[in-house]
């Protein structure tokens, strides 16, 4: 934080078989916003964008 360096980590994510992550937004945000935060979050982890939906369907 000192230094203003910005440092990558490329494995910051766990490598388990299904990992918990919380995203929040406000009403303010649009929706597409949100959209592209979690599409993020699945090439993060190695999925397509194209498993969104069956990503969300597995919620509980």
């Amino acid at each position: 934080i000192h230094t203003q360096e910005l440092k990558n980590k490329k494995e910051f994510l766990p490598e388990k078989e299904s990992i918990r992550v919380i995203v929040t937004s406000g009403a303010s945000c649009p929706d597409i916003i949100v959209d592209e935060v979690l599409q993020k979050i699945l090439l993060l982890i190695g999925e397509e964008a194209k498993n969104l939906e069956k990503c969300l369907e597995n919620l509980n």
